[in-house]
């Protein structure tokens, strides 16, 4: 937490600090494609920004899976708390993976922006 304040305060009138938000109302709604494609919006609105402005972009995303009344429809065989923890938990591996298998280099920007081809 101590790294995250050190980045922001370095940002005054030096940087950008680029907030990206994805929440899903119900457990079906959240899927990895949702997911990846929230984090490749991130990843290239923060390329936009360090090539239009040569300054630093801190990237920080916010994608979680809101619990509702309602959500839990089989006789309490489950846990909406649990359910929501698990799922939020898959999806911060998924986002490790993606930027750490590759997914987030530079290089692979014009296949981002070919995915439609497919």
């Amino acid at each position: 937490f101590f790294s995250i304040l050190t980045h922001l305060s370095l940002l005054s009138y030096q940087g950008f600090c680029l907030f990206g938000d994805d929440s899903a109302e119900t457990l079906t709604e959240y899927k990895v494609d949702n997911v990846r494609d929230t984090f490749k919006a991130i990843l290239q609105m923060s390329l936009i920004l360090t090539y239009g402005c040569a300054l630093p972009v801190i990237k920080i995303g916010r994608m979680v899976y809101r619990i509702q009344d309602g959500d839990d429809d089989d006789d309490d065989a489950s846990n909406p708390l649990v359910e929501a923890y698990h799922q939020n938990a898959q999806t911060l591996n998924i986002l490790r993976a993606f930027s750490s298998g590759g997914f987030a280099d530079i290089n692979r920007l014009h296949g981002w922006n070919l995915d439609f081809v497919e």
